[in-house]
């Protein structure tokens, strides 16, 4: 587990990659999903899931690959500054089956796309000092075959491949701490046919109360600055979020 963060940065990354603890659950049919109601006490295994990775590989139990259902955790530290200036999202970059997210015992979030990782605001659920971070994957509902009546067509809802043999969170881990007032995402586009670089920015209030700020945009080279947007003044009230785009025309480099 480690932790990326500088100290006068805006934002602070956990990354909670590593050893976790680990249970598998039987799941005897198939076709009744499971859904999980509290977090286990006892049972558990620990440090001997690594994060990323799948539970389902060689190196561990049969038992494991075989039940394709268990519960996973991992613990962590978070700072008091954090909870008292910042916002926590927390990101499972990539989980498959289904995936039961709980923090400190509350469910946060189902996830259900094997390749796309939700983006949850967890500030609430989070303490100074200890926190655990557990997480239950379980199979989608199974259904028989229309000729042999075998439990084997499974309902997923990303629809391309069925990892059949794999279970397991197979990508990163991360709970980032933002300012109130943060930059949500950034898209680029640029088109060589019109000479054009357009920039749309989401902007988030996250806080209690409204506010009032610039926003300023500028394409580096290195260090030199080498576009300049004008500045937007931007108000957002409690819980807003606004797309702010910026174009540039003509640009040489597009030439």
């Amino acid at each position: 587990m480690t932790t990326r963060n500088e100290t006068d940065s805006i934002r602070h990354l956990q990354l909670l990659n590593g050893w976790w603890d680990f249970q598998p659950m039987a799941h005897a049919d198939l076709a009744v999903p499971l859904t999980p109601e509290r977090v286990p006490e006892t049972g558990w295994q620990t440090a001997c899931y690594l994060v990323p990775g799948f539970f389902t590989d060689h190196p561990y139990l049969e038992a494991w690959r075989k039940a394709r259902s268990g519960w996973m955790r991992v613990r962590f530290e978070v700072e008091r500054r954090l909870i008292d200036s910042r916002r926590a999202y927390l990101t499972i970059k990539g989980a498959i089956p289904k995936a039961f997210v709980f923090l400190n015992g509350s469910q946060v979030a189902a996830q259900e796309d094997m390749f796309i990782g939700d983006e949850h605001e967890v500030t609430r659920f989070l303490r100074p000092g200890a926190n655990e971070l557990t997480v239950f994957l379980t199979e989608f509902k199974t259904f028989p075959h229309p000729t042999g009546g075998k439990l084997s067509l499974i309902d997923v809802p990303w629809g391309c491949c069925i990892a059949a043999a794999q279970a397991g969170i197979w990508q990163d881990v991360e709970l980032e701490w933002r300012a109130p007032i943060h930059v949500a995402d950034v898209t680029i586009r640029t088109s060589t046919r019109t000479s054009e670089l357009t920039v749309i920015t989401r902007v988030h209030n996250a806080d209690s109360k409204p506010h009032d700020f610039v926003l300023n945009h500028a394409v580096k080279d290195g260090d030199a600055e080498v576009l300049t947007f004008p500045p937007s003044r931007i108000s957002l009230k409690p819980g807003e979020s606004r797309e702010i785009t910026m174009l540039f025309s003509d640009l040489q480099g597009f030439t």
